[in-house]
């Protein structure tokens, strides 16, 4: 069930960690689900940024061969997040 919510804890991750200016790589986000017990791949890493882009959501992806992540735009406070 965790690896169903995976995409959520990267937008988590992403938001609580990241900025335009302090991106997050794929090997941090995968070391973050990894103490969680999520085990990932960089390509399931993109798959899921992709699907939260695709979501209407402003994950921005600077493409790289270490690719970079961070959240653009900021619709909601953060407590509004954690009335979700």
């Amino acid at each position: 069930m965790v690896n169903k919510n995976r995409a959520i804890y990267i937008f988590k991750y992403l938001w609580d960690n990241t900025d335009e200016e302090h991106p997050a790589t794929t090997a941090d986000i995968i070391a973050y689900l990894a103490s969680l017990g999520i085990s990932t791949t960089r390509k399931t890493v993109a798959e899921d940024a992709a699907e939260l882009q695709n979501s209407g959501f402003d994950v921005v992806c600077n493409r790289s061969r270490q690719n970079e992540y961070f959240i653009g735009t900021r619709h909601l406070e953060l407590a509004e997040l954690r009335n979700l």
